[in-house]
């Protein structure tokens, strides 16, 4: 009996935990944010204002050290395989990860979204051509994304300003997601890279 109560009591928490969401919050202004929560606890935050100069040495090293794996890496896999078909590999692996990322997509739930762009340039001419062009281009990915995810941005500007030079981006957004969409965006990932190499293998061999 106390064995059945742990058992269910194990399958209640895994439940809860898959349909628990993910909340990423993303920030740009003067400086990129990062930070992903999960149940309020901090999973990753990524503040370069707070990075020490020790920590920053020390993830220089281990950048330089991943680097060199994944050049290693990539030269291995590439032996006895002319560009073309390297090239080819690659593509159809990153065609197969934004198909799978697309259906992750369709999953996340906008909580906040404030855009403000200011378009600034030295001449007057050119700030006005580039403030009808990213007018276009931002009210339609808004439009896009009301209608991909049922979320309606209001907190969206863009504007003109004649007296200035620089440009200035304000972004603040926070998206939920729950975890159990992330680990089957990862596991299908995962399969159809493995599918892809066997397939690779297999006609090797014919």
């Amino acid at each position: 009996m106390i064995g059945f109560i742990i058992a269910v009591a194990i399958v209640l928490l895994i439940t809860f935990l898959l349909l628990s969401s993910l909340t990423i919050i993303f920030n740009i202004e003067n400086k990129i944010t990062l930070k992903v929560k999960f149940l309020g606890i901090c999973l990753f935050n990524f503040n370069p204002n707070k990075k020490a100069k020790s920590a920053s040495h020390k993830k220089v090293s281990e950048k330089k050290q991943n680097k060199k794996t994944l050049t290693s890496t990539l030269k291995e896999y590439a032996k006895g395989k002319s560009k073309r078909e390297l090239v080819q590999k690659i593509l159809e692996i990153i065609k197969e990860l934004c198909i799978k990322f697309g259906r992750l997509l369709k999953h996340l739930k906008f909580e906040k979204l404030n855009f403000n762009l200011t378009v600034a340039s030295d001449n007057a001419a050119t700030t006005a051509i580039l403030y009808g062009n990213l007018c276009a281009v931002v009210y339609s990915i808004c439009g896009m994304l009301g209608a991909a995810y049922n979320f309606n941005p209001k907190n969206i500007n863009v504007s003109a300003d004649f007296a200035s030079e620089q440009m200035n981006l304000i972004l603040v957004s926070k998206v939920k997601v729950k975890l159990i969409y992330i680990i089957v965006f990862l596991i299908s990932a995962i399969f159809s890279i493995i599918k892809l190499r066997i397939g690779e293998v297999k006609n090797g061999r014919t």
